[in-house]
């Protein structure tokens, strides 16, 4: 069964998908809306928090595929 819940507003957060702290870029094509768990993992360094969040989200190919695009940009190794 899978189960299904509705997100809240906090569930949210909005990523500048080249880091703001590098270009100022505050444009809207440099942000993108994520997940707050899914934004944590594209910033996440710490190997082991990385394989905890990854056991609880149960992402497919394309979906790591996708983050890692954005922790390229971050300077940040794929996961």
């Amino acid at each position: 069964m899978n189960m299904v819940r509705e997100l809240g507003l906090s569930d949210w957060h909005c990523h500048h998908k080249e880091p703001y702290h590098l270009t100022r870029d505050d444009k809207f094509s440099n942000l993108i809306v994520l997940y707050e768990p899914i934004h944590r993992l594209v910033h996440l360094k710490d190997k082991l928090k990385i394989k905890a969040t990854l056991q609880t989200l149960h992402l497919n190919h394309k979906q790591k595929e996708m983050i890692n695009e954005l922790r390229r940009q971050c300077n940040l190794q794929a996961i």
